[in-house]
């Protein structure tokens, strides 16, 4: 054997790459060099501990137990305490884990299906050190309510990643013994997931200061079932010097938690708070906490947000006070990208309308209903918080299939043309926004970088504003980069002549443009071969072709200046099939309703 296999770090670094576990083993038993890396890499993350004791105590010593004959339900129990000697080959195998759980919570946790006393008697066996020795990545899910506080036989300095759920059936005295141990055993953590399920305001207090005081943690993430956390957690939060990312879930607030209107005054703010978040995610149903929570961070070097206003919950929306603490100018100056979820767009302009995004990159928008007449403000109040200089993509989509039927003017687009660094504007508010020849030709002309544009259009009834063909001409000469197109086109205007159209493009066509859409609109049957030489000669590298259909396509398209006549799905699919025959490099997908056909 070449003297560089005994190197273990080379042969663990060679064993990474082999990821079944019959592989491992076998390489395990192969020689002696082999096996402590192997081991260790086999071992190294147990979704479950009980897959260890069986495999290492003898088979006597131990029983699943089934309450009250349910199968599905087994439970791991000593039978009584084991020898020293029973556990020496445990210890071998348990100083070579590293993660233990997964995050399913009641599923294959840590512990769950093992009874409280198994740990007791583990423990015992080396006191002083934790039950897994390196162990540095935990999750602990456990239901059991019995169970909590044996989380404390596995704590230790090499902890880094810490993920805990403790439930309304947990102790108060359990919940409060494992945040003590966990403060002082896990003194270099950097990573904590937990997820509250309980009501009490002596615990919500408690895991606030608990949080607050762990020194070294870069990552903390909070979910909360129930309204218990007030503004004085997140001055507890704020004291993290080194905090990157911060995570929050939070249904609701009740009111005696946001009962201070003068909040800043009543508690002691630190004087940098939050000095190195990074990241910043929010999901609540309290429009107010999350203003009085931005303008703490606003002077930390925040690059990325996320905003989930969702005020649709189970429980009520409680009342707030009127002079509660409310955002303000506030100024954001090393943002970069934001992601913002609400149910109407109407939140969305009350919260970014006191915003300066002076370096903000991407905005990334979703509404849960049409944007109704709300789509014109919210363009404007963006124009007026982004600067033109930095903002390369802007989306406003619409999270549900429902489309409205309300007709958006093309002058909602007009605040956006300064952008002139502009990759990817997608603006799908759930009904029709009107795009002309001429209005092409100044959006061609305003974002050179465009790489992919989509603008909401539905069917003719909903909106009479479309391009014609001949309006891909100024996406084809001043866009050079542009991969995606998804406009209202009309196939029923006429096309520019091929000669001029060669000229104009100096014969070379835009072969960037990959994917373009029709929208609602029929294939004249007479017209196809013109149409496919007219996008050949555009678009010469055109690979996909997205088109929409319904039976009355015809009669909705007189209004267009169409044919009177419906067209019906056989003379349209033939339509396009005939257009995929005459450029074969071509994919033609179709839909009709609900059924997708490709050619």
């Amino acid at each position: 054997m070449h003297r560089c296999l005994v190197v273990r770090e080379l042969l663990t670094s060679i064993f990474e790459f082999h990821d079944r576990k019959r592989e491992l083993s076998v390489l395990a038993r192969t020689c002696r060099a082999f096996a402590d890396p192997a081991l260790d890499i086999l071992w190294r993350e147990l979704a479950c501990l009980s897959t260890l004791i069986k495999a290492t105590v003898p088979s006597h010593l131990w029983e699943d137990v089934s309450p009250r004959g349910l199968s599905e339900i087994v439970t791991l129990f000593f039978r009584g305490p084991p020898a020293p000697s029973d556990l020496n080959r445990f210890a071998y195998y348990a100083s070579r884990v590293r993660s233990l759980g997964t995050n399913e919570a009641g599923r294959e946790g840590a512990g769950e299906k093992i009874d409280p006393s198994v740990f007791h008697y583990l423990h015992e066996y080396q006191p002083t050190s934790p039950i897994l020795p390196r162990l540095r990545h935990l999750v602990w899910n456990i239901l059991n309510p019995n169970a909590l506080s044996s989380v404390d036989h596995f704590l230790g300095p090499n902890i880094l990643y810490l993920q805990l759920s403790v439930f309304a059936h947990h102790s108060q005295q359990d919940i409060m013994f494992t945040f003590d141990r966990i403060q002082h055993k896990c003194v270099n953590l950097e990573e904590i997931h937990m997820a509250d399920r309980t009501k009490s305001p002596v615990i919500a207090e408690a895991r606030s200061r608990f949080m607050g005081s762990l020194a070294n943690l870069r990552v903390l993430s909070l979910t909360l079932g129930c309204r218990t956390l007030g503004y004085r957690a997140m001055i507890h939060f704020s004291n993290l010097q080194l905090l990157e990312k911060l995570t929050l879930t939070i249904r609701a607030l009740s009111p005696t938690t946001v009962k201070d209107a003068n909040w800043h005054q009543t508690y002691a703010i630190p004087e940098t708070p939050f000095p190195r978040l990074q990241v910043l995610s929010i999901e609540t149903a309290a429009m107010d906490f999350c203003f009085a929570l931005l303008s703490l961070v606003q002077e930390s070097p925040l690059q990325t947000m996320h905003l989930d206003y969702d005020p649709y919950d189970v429980m009520p929306t409680p009342d707030y006070p009127a002079d509660g603490p409310a955002l303000g100018d506030r100024a954001f100056k090393r943002l970069r990208f934001l992601d913002v979820s609400v149910p109407e767009l109407a939140g969305c302009i009350a919260l970014f309308r006191p915003l300066h995004l002076t370096a903000l990159e991407k905005l990334d928008v979703r509404i849960a209903v049409p944007a109704e007449d709300d789509l014109e403000r919210f363009v404007v109040v963006c124009s007026q918080c982004c600067s033109p200089s930095t903002l390369t993509f802007l989306r406003l989509s619409q999270r549900s299939a429902f489309v409205g039927n309300l007709c958006h003017p093309s002058g909602v687009i007009l605040p956006i043309l300064p952008f002139s660094r502009l990759t990817d504007l997608i603006m799908l508010p759930g009904g029709h926004v009107e795009v002309d020849d001429s209005l092409a030709d100044d959006m061609a002309s305003a974002w050179p970088e465009l790489e992919c544009i989509a603008i909401g259009a539905s069917d003719h009834t909903k909106g009479r504003g479309r391009i014609t063909l001949g309006g891909l001409v100024p996406f084809a000469r001043h866009c050079r980069k542009l991969r995606c197109v998804r406009l209202a086109i009309d196939l029923h205007g006429a096309l520019p002549q091929l000669p001029s159209l060669t000229v104009e493009l100096d014969g070379l066509g835009n072969p960037s443009v990959r994917e373009l859409w029709f929208g609602l609109c029929p294939m004249p049957p007479d017209k196809v071969e013109e149409v496919a030489k007219f996008l050949k000669s555009l678009f010469p590298m055109l690979e996909l072709l997205h088109a929409y259909h319904s039976g009355g396509c015809g009669q909705r398209s007189r209004a267009l200046g169409g044919s009177d006549e419906v067209v019906p799905t056989v003379i349209w699919v033939w339509a396009f099939r005939e257009l995929s025959s005459i450029a074969p490099s071509l994919t033609v997908q179709l839909r009709r309703r609900d059924v997708d056909l490709e050619i």
